[in-house]
């Protein structure tokens, strides 16, 4: 009944995974938009206007924890036996 183990997997990551790249092109945009601020406002740090190792490690570095943090709950959803609930929310 329903989809199997890996269908259900497969849509719940795809949906997190989708919102985590959303968040993480924001995230470069905003920082680089804001890295002239950090160099020449700020000067507390020695940064480059642009430093890509850094805008690319970050929203990759964002994209993994978010898949990684869905792992538990996409496991206990894949473990649960629809059909008592159906059942329960029938009564």
């Amino acid at each position: 009944m329903g989809a199997d183990a890996a269908a259900l997997a497969w849509l719940i990551y795809r949906h997190y995974a989708r919102l985590a790249g959303i968040a993480g092109l924001a995230g470069a945009a905003e920082a680089s938009a804001l890295s002239q601020f950090v160099t020449t406002g700020l000067s507390l740090f020695e940064a480059n206007d642009l430093d890509l190792g850094i805008l690319a490690a970050a929203p990759v570095f964002c994209i993994v924890v978010v898949l990684a943090s869905v792992a538990v709950p996409t496991l206990r959803a894949i473990g649960v036996d629809p059909s008592p609930l159906l059942r329960a929310d029938a009564n």
